[in-house]
């Protein structure tokens, strides 16, 4: 019986590419489960730069430490969401990349006037009760 469900799940698959040791193949973490908040926090891989044309790699940032804890500095909020009971903004952060953007719950947005100016930008958007404001 087993012959035959191999059978049947063998008619859509493709065979395995042929790779060699030391061959160069295109990743993805799509579908790795990475336990993190955020991309930005995970551990992350630097691409080997050995050519001497390519500029070299400007780190981003560190975290500031405010009120006992670490803060990444903020470029600008681009996007809002609803999200249960309260709204997350689409966060573009200052010296990272836009494939590092996130989006954040707005309790943990320290600067409340980005959240003011956003709002004052885009009256349309999402965003906290009009009681809060």
């Amino acid at each position: 019986m087993s012959s035959a469900y191999k059978a049947a799940a063998d008619r859509k698959r493709r065979a395995a590419p042929e790779l060699r040791v030391g061959q160069r193949v295109w990743l993805s973490t799509k579908d790795l489960p990475l336990r993190t908040e955020s991309r930005k926090l995970a551990p992350r891989l630097r691409p080997n730069r050995t050519s001497s044309l390519a500029p070299p790699l400007k780190s981003p940032p560190l975290p500031r430490m405010v009120d006992g804890g670490l803060v990444y500095t903020v470029r600008r909020l681009l996007s809002s969401r609803r999200r249960g009971r309260g709204v997350q903004y689409l966060v573009d952060w200052e010296g990272y990349g836009p494939e590092e953007r996130s989006w954040i719950p707005s309790r943990f947005v320290v600067d409340r006037s980005l959240i003011r100016d956003f709002h004052a930008a885009h009256p349309d958007a999402p965003g906290p009760s009009r009681a809060g404001r």
